[in-house]
């Protein structure tokens, strides 16, 4: 067994919303609520906020100047994320409500 994983980063979902991706040391994210208890308005960002999770571990300064140069971090958060709608279509999620245990559909 592997001490440490073989991904660099991957896609974060809150129920069944994809709200950004994580690679390496940075977070982007599209989605956000107003406060972490989930339960407030979902806010979408235009542009989407970036945190260095090594300079900024709360997560409480998205678009601080400093990031905009690291700005280049997009291009391999965009593979992970095109990887994983690659991945969607020809695995779809698992329904709401399927009974587990999930048995997938013969493809053959």
């Amino acid at each position: 067994m592997n001490e440490e994983s073989a991904r660099e980063g991957f896609v974060g979902y809150v129920g069944e919303e994809i709200f950004g991706v994580k690679w390496r040391n940075w977070k982007m994210l599209t989605k956000a609520y107003e406060d972490a208890s989930g339960l407030n308005p979902k806010l979408s960002y235009g542009l989407p906020a970036f945190y260095n999770l090594y300079k900024d571990p709360e997560e409480k300064h998205p678009w601080v100047p400093e990031n905009a140069g690291h700005f280049w971090v997009r291009w391999p958060m965009a593979d992970i994320m095109g990887e994983h709608l690659k991945s969607l279509q020809t695995e779809p999620p698992i329904k709401p409500g399927t009974p587990d245990p999930y048995v997938p559909e013969n493809k053959n």
